[in-house]
């Protein structure tokens, strides 16, 4: 029994010390590190990277040009298809081949898993949220199998030689190697096995698809990235007193991507003036955006107030004010080459009353 013991102990000790290579380390939390993230679109962007608390890493990162910390480009798993770190390698489940464990308090389709081995078998730490204080988090590692099945790494701890080669099937000289415990195919070297496996089953198989995201066709138009307007004014003889008036297109990036890293989307501002002397409460326009071939892109009916506009005067607008609102049209980038014209008209005008 004691030999037992002291057996299952090192082995535990095993399981927190292996491969500890490409797995989160507290000891940076707080920081940032060079790294890189691939973004959807396959563009990739290095930079520094800042260390958060592991379960947040996997909803969102914060990346930046200088390593000036928390401050920066936020990217989510729908932005970016992988990213490296400290030597940590996270990859987003929305661009890649990897199955999520059950997790009710997960809030999210997808996020960033930090894998130290992917391929037809895959290596991962997933973080589950503990619910009980003090606050944090505990960390799960699984082995993704060829049928899908997620297998917690902690079932190796013992009996690896009779269970490892359920996983590995069809490399028999392989599972003779694990059944044998011949050096290097022990619990202990779990990573370099699966490494090895999924060589020799691609060499067998053909490539294996674990990025699913698509290499996108590049647009050949280019949009400035500064919000002009250059049009001339339009009035409207059932509301005197405003007039309005569309930018020119521009990609529009959003409000805490200062350094312009992320994919902004091509917009189209609307400025207003209200010479009127009463208070405007909300403006409904309809708007449709057309394609160069004269199909419609897209069709709305778009309601605007102060929200928008933000005049100093709070949830109104103001008489005598004049003021912008850069998002009023938003397409995807697919139509960055497409894109020809908008046409929109004012249909109705709510002014403030004596009630309000």
């Amino acid at each position: 029994m004691k030999k037992l013991s002291i057996l299952i102990l090192t082995m535990l000790f095993s399981l927190s010390g292996f491969a500890q290579k490409g797995k989160y380390n507290a000891t940076y939390f707080g920081q940032s590190h060079e790294g890189y993230l691939v973004k959807a679109n396959f563009d990739t962007l290095k930079g520094y990277i800042f260390i958060d608390q592991p379960y947040v890493m996997a909803t969102n990162i914060t990346f930046n040009r200088d390593g000036s910390g928390k401050n920066g480009s936020i990217f989510r798993p729908g932005d970016v298809i992988m990213f490296e770190v400290a030597t940590m390698k996270w990859y987003s489940t929305k661009h890649c081949a990897i199955k999520l464990p059950p997790d009710p308090k997960r809030m999210v389709d997808d996020v960033f898993v930090n894998a130290q081995v992917v391929g037809p078998l895959k290596i991962f730490d997933y973080y589950f949220v503990k619910e009980e204080l003090p606050a944090g988090y505990e960390s799960t590692g699984f082995l993704e199998t060829l049928d899908g099945e997620l297998v917690d790494i902690s079932a190796f701890l013992l009996g690896f030689k009779s269970k490892m080669p359920d996983y590995v099937k069809g490399h028999s000289e392989m599972i003779n190697k694990i059944e044998k415990k011949e050096k290097g195919y022990k619990f202990m070297n779990l990573n370099d096995v699966v490494r090895e496996y999924n060589a020799w089953y691609t060499e067998k198989n053909g490539p294996y698809r674990f990025v699913l995201a698509e290499v996108p066709k590049k647009p050949t138009t280019s949009y400035p990235t500064d919000e002009k307007y250059e049009g001339e004014w339009r009035s409207y003889d059932n509301h005197k007193g405003i007039t309005t008036r569309l930018s020119n297109p521009y990609i529009r990036y959003q409000p805490w991507d200062t350094e312009k890293t992320g994919d902004g989307r091509l917009s189209i501002g609307l400025q207003l003036k209200n010479d009127s002397d009463k208070n405007l409460v909300q403006l409904d326009f309809k708007v449709i955006v057309y394609d160069k071939q004269g199909n419609v892109i897209k069709e709305t009916y778009t309601s605007v107030g102060a929200m928008v506009f933000d005049p100093q005067k709070g949830h109104l607008i103001p008489g005598k004010y004049t003021g912008h609102y850069d998002a009023f049209i938003q397409l995807d980038n697919e139509y960055l080459d497409s894109y020809d014209r908008v046409e929109y008209e004012l249909r109705s005008v709510k002014e403030e009353t004596t009630d309000q």
